[in-house]
């Protein structure tokens, strides 16, 4: 039996071990902090991660497992949690996590800074055309111009301004684009239907997928969640009963479309 604090203390420590865990596949090349500190943890991580791979997928199957039952746990006991407050929790202990299943977070952010860093235009260049750029030795598929569509393009200029350049803020400000998504989806499911929002608050897939290795499939997903949820259930959200904010509403789809084109 757990009581509501000690599931909460027990679902931070397993969040904190899979935030920690993200860092086992970083790429031994990237300098995330110019410390001494990061060297050595980032030397214990790649130990782990590429050359002690039987205990590695054995932590990753642990923190994996456990979050499955923590999903189902804050569904069964529902009455007791709020989504707003657990996307909270997953969303600050997430925020530095290394995109450890993906390599394409990088190219979002080398994509947008063909436009505010370098002043060229994406859909015709690629990372390989700026072969001083640093950030070339830890991405990959730098051959490819740019592959999304031009709302992602746009949303992304936002971070990359803020970022001056710097690697360590666009990996700040990158994610937490994808984390004020995840907690503005989660806001407007809750608005509609508690349980919907916790489920999609908890649910290990989400968190994995979209907070921890970033795939801009998941803004996509958001804005169409968004979009439809405000559409069926106008009645129920008093700010979408005017014309104008139909046509808003609309508009989070057609910008969900212009990412990538699963919402058509």
């Amino acid at each position: 039996y757990l009581n509501n604090d000690m599931a909460i203390l027990l679902y931070i420590i397993v969040l904190t071990c899979l935030s920690i865990y993200s860092y086992a596949l970083v790429d031994p090349n990237l300098t995330l902090i110019n410390s001494d500190i990061w060297v050595t943890f980032r030397n214990v991580m790649v130990q782990l991660g590429y050359y002690e791979r039987n205990a590695s997928w054995t932590y990753y199957l642990l923190i994996i497992c456990t979050l499955y039952l923590f999903h189902g746990y804050f569904i069964k006991k529902i009455h007791k949690y709020n989504p707003i407050h657990i996307a909270g929790l997953v969303s600050m202990i997430l925020l530095l996590s290394y995109p450890f299943l993906s390599r394409d977070f990088f190219n979002y952010i080398f994509d947008a800074k063909i436009i505010t860093y370098y002043h060229e235009n994406p859909y015709l260049k690629s990372a390989l055309d700026f072969q001083t750029g640093s950030w070339l030795r830890f991405m990959h598929w730098t051959h490819r111009t740019y592959p999304y569509g031009p709302s992602w393009l746009l949303i992304t200029l936002l971070p990359s301004l803020l970022s001056f350049g710097k690697f360590i803020l666009n990996f700040i400000f990158f994610k937490l684009l994808f984390m004020l998504s995840y907690l503005a989806t989660t806001y407007v499911l809750n608005k509609i239907n508690k349980k919907n929002a916790l489920f999609f608050a908890s649910n290990p897939f989400v968190i994995m997928e979209g907070l921890v290795n970033a795939h801009n499939d998941f803004i996509a997903l958001s804005f169409g969640i968004i979009g439809i949820s405000l559409l069926l259930n106008k009645k129920n959200i008093t700010y979408i009963k005017t014309s104008y904010g139909k046509i808003s509403t609309w508009a989070l789809l057609v910008i969900s479309a212009l990412i990538k084109y699963i919402t058509t």
